[in-house]
């Protein structure tokens, strides 16, 4: 399956697209995402909005993985993350 995540903004999905996730708010109004399969949404990246997709519990192995994620996609570099 392929899966993509980020809306094209001429509104063309790729055809052997399985899944989009888009995080962007600037996509919001490019896209209609009443169409294709995945999830769109404002958050800090597009890995967070996969992981609350799949709604799994086996994911939050990744949790300190996923926030660094969040935090370096959403340009919060000042921010040092602490240990859990």
């Amino acid at each position: 399956m392929v899966v993509f995540v980020r809306l094209p903004r001429e509104g063309a999905y790729h055809a052997n697209a399985g899944l989009w996730f888009d995080h962007h708010d600037s996509e919001s109004q490019a896209a209609d995402v009443s169409d294709y399969k995945g999830l769109y949404g404002v958050a800090p990246s597009a890995a967070r909005l996969v992981y609350t997709y799949y709604n799994d519990r086996a994911l939050d192995v990744y949790g300190e993985m996923l926030a660094e994620t969040d935090r370096v996609d959403s340009a919060r570099l000042g921010q040092q993350s602490q240990p859990g």
